[in-house]
């Protein structure tokens, strides 16, 4: 049975993250909000069962986004869900000043609609990347992928972007 301080804390601290999580598992799964949620409630629910060890956590939401890494990858594992490969592309390296672009933009709602301009999961890795801080490796952990596949697919949402971008930017000045 749940003391009533576990309680207070679990709805203070942790439930107020829950639409976090489920936009996280979201970008995850492609945009499968059933899927997404379903796994936000096992997060939610492995969390309560261990509601002391978390408590002695300084960062919940991080804690959370890590909780549900782990159950999308064995969700993944289980399911052998996957991202289909496409065709190997020609890998040109994007520049520097393109990511620092993704990194402070990313929110915007004009990168929102680049990004549905790109391939799903080109803008799933960006969004993970550079909006949730994932690593590479851990996104490739995550989609049960080799980490250069992950890479490879990194360097071409970034060629992507840029190219959707100089697009864009035609069209403004015409």
């Amino acid at each position: 049975m749940m003391k009533q301080d576990e309680h207070n804390f679990f709805i203070q601290y942790i439930a107020p993250h829950y639409e976090n999580v489920v936009r996280f598992l979201t970008y995850l799964f492609g945009g499968d909000t059933y899927l997404a949620d379903d796994l936000a409630q096992d997060v939610m629910e492995d969390t309560l069962k261990h509601i002391k060890r978390v408590k002695t956590y300084d960062n919940i939401q991080a804690y959370l986004m890590d909780a549900a890494k782990k159950r999308a990858k064995k969700y993944y594992i289980k399911h052998k869900v996957f991202i289909p490969i496409d065709d190997i592309v020609n890998e040109i390296t994007a520049g520097e000043i393109l990511e620092d672009i993704v990194i402070k933009n990313l929110i915007s709602a004009e990168l929102k609609e680049w990004l549905k301009l790109i391939d799903d999961k080109y803008s799933r890795i960006l969004i993970l990347h550079y909006y949730y801080d994932m690593s590479l490796k851990e996104i490739a952990d995550v989609y049960n992928e080799n980490h250069n596949t992950v890479r490879s697919w990194h360097k071409r949402a970034l060629q992507k972007m840029k190219i959707v971008a100089t697009k864009m930017k035609l069209n403004d000045t015409t």
